[in-house]
């Protein structure tokens, strides 16, 4: 045999079958070796570098006898592929036989016949991500793969897949939560866009490429869950539906790199962009509406739960502090000795999330109804700031939270505003217990991923969910208050034996009381007892 370059596939026939088969390609042509293996066969398909590409493909599929080499038929019909057949997999009683091609379909065979009895297809309009790379006939299952890397499950009364096994093949760069359908939305490196339920773990992609394969660094979702926003660096702000799980071609084209982004809770199409020009872009859907210059460059912003005020922390070390209500003028500025390098990220409690108008006031320098505001610095320190004062050093100033070993990434809080999250680039999460008491007692998830941690949000009070530089996204389940609750039900059934211990020791010794009681009143020792 000739010597090859790599190997191109290996498909096992561990049914009772001595067919063996090799696939024809318009520029490759491949050589079949067999090994015995009791009374199965294993056929490798190898790529041979010698093979002129001006070869023209023949689309057909040569069968070959298991145990003389020799070969048998060639199967082709009009219906059958129309590029290279990459794969073929055979039902369990060697009637039919599945492949995968170029030409993004499987087809289905009859093997007697030489005719093509089904054709899957992938999509309306397939691209070079719904080639079909391999297949598998494995009992009441047909799968095959897709050059994407999804995985589909088929079957013979549909010509499309029944099911799709899909997730992230390349880093995620940000995630959002829909709390109200318990989903997460992630964006990644490769300009994908994956749609997870977190109860059931199933994946789904939103179908589209609006921003031409390159990386998406921002996604957020609007606060009635409809639509999601998407930037990439290509500097184009995309606003699709969710409810069609397709991305939108139409797009906004930015003035500049976004740098932090911020979507409103309450107002449904509110977008607040920060650019690297030092700008603030308000956007009502895709369209801009209003462009404001800042005193730095912005790289983490959060709107307050009304939508009333907004921060930005920028890399000059500084948090900004804006009125929504009136323009975005800027109404504090917290910048101290506490923050050291760059601001990752900010966050407002949920206090005040249905506030009265009334209590709407800035005094003094001195902002009312949102309580706190946390901030992440590139010092890995992560500081609770009390809204109602005057800033000039944080709640927790006595007791940092600079537990992580490399810059924290991300930081949220949970719905009632009671504990904090935070993860960062050593891989490690953090909840934090009392954040607005200033107190640093926290839980510990050590080497939560496998690599940098994106971004951290809770799905619930109890249960938040990160995404990560290794692909994965992760939900928690946080059973603090259940715990408690559990030590609690066993302290009160130790209480409660030892009461009905003690009572019953009382009853088994009452009968000597009398006996006890007229010794004592004969010894004129005590008083008689009742």
């Amino acid at each position: 045999m000739t010597q090859h370059t790599r190997i191109m596939s290996t498909v096992s026939d561990i049914v009772l079958t001595e067919k063996c088969m090799s696939l024809s390609d318009p520029t490759n042509r491949f050589a079949a070796s067999r090994k015995h293996l009791s009374d199965y066969y294993v056929v490798c398909f190898f790529f041979c570098a010698r093979i002129k590409r001006e070869e023209q493909m023949k689309k057909m599929i040569l069968v070959f006898d298991g145990k003389e080499g020799k070969k048998l038929r060639e199967i082709q019909c009009k219906d059958g592929h129309k590029g290279s057949v990459y794969e073929v997999s055979w039902s369990a009683d060697g009637k039919e036989f599945i492949t995968a091609s170029a030409d993004k379909t499987v087809k289905l065979w009859d093997y007697e016949a030489g005719k093509v009895l089904h054709t899957w297809t992938f999509a309306d309009k397939p691209s070079i991500n719904d080639m079909q790379v391999t297949c598998l006939w494995l009992g009441q299952y047909i799968l095959s793969v897709s050059l994407s890397g999804v995985i589909n499950f088929l079957s013979k009364e549909k010509e499309r897949p029944v099911k799709v096994l899909t997730g992230h093949r390349k880093s995620v760069q940000d995630l959002c939560v829909d709390r109200a359908n318990g989903h997460v939305y992630t964006c990644d490196a490769d300009s994908r866009v994956v749609r997870t339920t977190v109860k059931t773990g199933e994946c789904v992609d939103l179908v589209g490429d609006p921003h031409e394969g390159t990386q998406i660094k921002f996604i957020r979702l609007t606060n009635d869950s409809s639509a999601i926003y998407t930037i990439g660096v290509d500097d184009r702000v995309v606003r699709s539906e969710t409810k069609d799980l397709k991305l939108n071609s139409d797009g906004l084209k930015l003035d500049g790199a976004a740098r932090a982004v911020a979507v409103g809770n309450q107002t449904a199409d509110l977008l607040v962009v920060g650019t690297h020009k030092q700008k603030l872009e308000i956007l009502k859907g895709i369209e801009i509406k209003s462009s404001i210059e800042i005193s730095g460059t912005p790289a983490a912003a959060a709107l307050s739960f009304d939508d009333r005020w907004l921060a930005v922390g920028t890399i000059e070390k500084k948090i900004l502090i804006f009125d929504a209500k009136n323009g975005y003028k800027q109404v504090k500025t917290i910048e101290n000795e506490y923050i050291r390098q760059e601001l990752v990220d900010v966050v407002f409690s949920p206090d005040g999330k249905y506030p009265n108008e009334s209590f709407f006031v800035v005094e003094a320098n001195i902002i009312h109804l949102c309580k706190y505001l946390t901030s992440a610095d590139r010092n890995r320190h992560i500081w609770v700031w009390e809204l109602s004062g005057e800033c000039t050093e944080p709640v927790n100033k006595s007791r940092s939270f600079q537990f992580h070993n490399a810059s924290p990434s991300s930081v949220a809080y949970n719905p009632s505003g009671k504990w904090l999250v935070s993860g960062g680039h050593d891989n490690n999460v953090y909840v934090w217990l009392e954040p607005a008491s200033g107190g640093n007692e926290n839980i510990k998830l050590e080497n939560a991923f496998n690599g940098a941690i994106r971004r951290v949000e809770f799905l619930s009070d109890n249960q938040f969910v990160g995404a990560g530089a290794d692909g994965s996204i992760r939900p928690f389940l946080f059973w603090l208050p259940v715990f408690l609750l559990f030590i609690y039900i066993i302290w009160v059934t130790i209480e409660l034996n030892f009461s009905i211990q003690q009572q019953l020791r009382f009853n088994r010794h009452k009968k000597y009381l009398p006996v006890i009681d007229k010794q004592l009143n004969k010894d004129n020792e005590f008083p008689p007892l009742s």
